[in-house]
This record gives structure tokens, sequence and C-alpha cells, in this order.
């Protein structure tokens, strides 16, 4: 695919940096990848569907960047103009389980290696599964954007098909501004407090227990697990939210971590939780990375009652959404030296 360069190079976040380097590491390519599908039931025009999402992706600048090294050794985002690329509408009705090709085919997409220098670091298609089913297929490189942004694109392709037309937001979405955005705040005395936060915060931390032996590493598919809650379960924790003036899910929260504690016969039970780290209003409405993974610790000793673990957890909770803009990166790297 043909590009155009149409800006001079950006610096990139810090939120891009760390993703660029975990995909250097990244063995297959593609484990940053991250795409999502949104099905409509109901008499949908594929193709109105297909041009309403290709003319919202294509006033977003932030989204058509490709990322390399440059003369002096630094890390830069470039801008770029892909005129050429397509936004395909597939057609499944003629396959034996139309819901099952179509499963198949996003399944191996997601599986592409991927070239921060060269490629589109995007994924778009339409896939009608049925007569009155169509699924629009979203998949994008992680270095570009977050789950909020992709929320965002995919309400503005659904105000765009509503309405006809899409709301011009290329003056928004630039990687002028993101970038501008990321520079202001690390420069910023919001950054400094956020940095004394997390230092005075977790300085002390002991030694990190582990609730098993097995080495970490980089592992080549995202391994998940679940459990349900009995309804009986369910509803003794969900009176006991109600009875103490708690939330439900801070009392799940507060759970883990006791569990944790005791798993690990430690008193600090620590959580990365994943923050928005969208502090200002053209963040808040723009597809790109901004995310953040920061640690939540809650301290548990003995004769903490369950109350006392929940309260503990949303005491932390405030502090951490006050200070989530810092990177969990660069926590990890100061809180090493």
């Amino acid at each position: 695919m043909e590009c155009e360069k149409v800006q001079s190079a950006y610096p990139v976040t810090a939120a891009q940096k760390s993703i660029y380097f975990g995909h250097q590491l990244d063995s297959v390519g593609y484990l940053y990848n991250t795409g999502i599908y949104s099905e409509t039931v109901g008499d949908i025009d594929a193709e109105a569907l297909a041009h309403a999402a290709k003319v919202v992706l294509d006033q977003a600048q932030t989204l058509h960047v490709n990322f390399d090294i440059d003369e002096n050794g630094v890390l830069v985002q470039i801008p770029r103009e892909h005129r050429d690329w397509t936004l395909d509408v597939i057609d499944f009705r003629g396959e034996a389980d139309p819901a099952a090709a179509s499963d198949a085919w996003m399944h191996t997409k997601m599986r592409e290696p991927v070239d921060l220098a060269n490629d589109l670091l995007f994924t778009f298609a339409v896939h009608r599964v049925a007569d009155n089913v169509v699924r629009l297929y979203q998949q994008y490189h992680h270095i570009i954007i977050d789950g909020v942004g992709l929320a965002l694109v995919v309400g503005r392709i659904a105000k765009a098909y509503a309405r006809g037309v899409a709301p011009d937001a290329a003056a928004e979405w630039t990687v002028e501004r993101y970038v501008a955005a990321d520079t202001e705040y690390v420069g910023g005395e919001q950054f400094q407090k956020d940095r004394e936060y997390w230092l005075s915060e977790l300085g002390d931390l002991p030694q990190i227990a582990h609730v098993t032996d097995e080495p970490l590493s980089l592992a080549p598919a995202v391994i998940t697990d679940s459990w349900e809650i009995d309804a009986q379960r369910r509803t003794r924790l969900e009176e006991f939210a109600r009875e103490n003036d708690l939330r439900f899910s801070h009392v799940l929260i507060a759970l883990l971590g006791s569990y944790l504690a005791r798993a690990t016969n430690m008193h600090d039970a620590v959580f990365s939780l994943p923050t928005t780290a969208r502090g200002t209003r053209d963040l808040r409405t723009m597809p790109a990375m901004v995310a953040s993974v920061l640690p939540l610790r809650v301290h548990i000793s003995e004769s903490s009652t369950l109350a006392d673990v929940t309260r503990s957890v949303e005491a932390k909770l405030w502090k951490l959404l006050q200070h989530g803009r810092f990177r969990g990166e660069v926590l990890g790297k100061e809180l090493a030296e």
C-alpha cells in the first residue's frame, strides 16, 4: 500500500513508546492487535455503512500514522494519508455457516503480523451474515488506539450512518493536538503531583509475591478464565454492599484482595487497574492511545473485616483516579531505580 507523507514527523507519546518497545519483543508480531465487531439486526444498508465508516476514519489523522526511528536515532510517528485503502463489504451468506465463516475471517485477521513502519495500522470490514444481519468489524494496533478511542470511532460511525453525513472532526483528530496534550502534561505541575503521590504510595512496597511459581514470560495469546458466583452468594454480597453503603464492584475487589493476601501470606494486595488517563477535553474526544495501567495497593491486616477492606479499596480508587494520568511503565522504571 502506497503512503503519502502529509506532515513532518512528531514525537511519540509515553503511551505509544511503551507499546512500540513491547511490539519489538513480540516474536509473532500481532500480540498488540485489538479488534471488535458490532452486530446489527435489521434493514441495514451495508454499502452505506462502509461508506460512513471510511469517511469517519479518513478524518482521524491519529490513526493514519506509522512509527520509525529517524536519522537522529529518535522514535517518531509519521502522519500519512492512505489514499488507496479500501473498506470491504464481504457477503458470507453463501457459506454453510455464515456467522462461523465471519468469525474465522476475523480470527485470521487478528493474527496477521504488523509492520509499524509501513503498514496501515487498522483494518475495517462490513460482513453480511444474513439478509437482516450485518457486522461492522474494526481492528487496530494498540499503539494507535485504546478502548475509549475505539468507542468514540464506533459512536461517530453510527451517527454518520444515521444522518447520512459525518460531522467533520479532521481539525480535532490531529496528531499535533494529541502530542501537545501529552507534552503539556509531562511538563506541567500535575505530572509532578502525580509522580510524588505514586512514589509515596509505593516507595515502601515489600518484595512482590506471586500466587504461582511459574516464570513470567510474554505469552503468544491472551489466556482468560472466568467463574460465576451462584445466585445465593451474589444476593448475600449485594445485601452486604447495600447494608454498608458500599459499591458491589468494590466489594468484589476487596474479596479478591483478601484472597491474594491470604494466598501470598502478605499484608498488601496490589492490583493492576486500567485508567482512561484522559484528563483534558481534547483527549476525551480523540481516537488515540492514552490509557494507562496503575497499581491499586490495599493493606489488609489479620483484623480487617470485609467492610474495612472495601472502604480502603474505595479510598485508594479515588486517589488512583485523581492521579490516573501518570504512566504505569514510568512508575515501574522510577521504582526500580
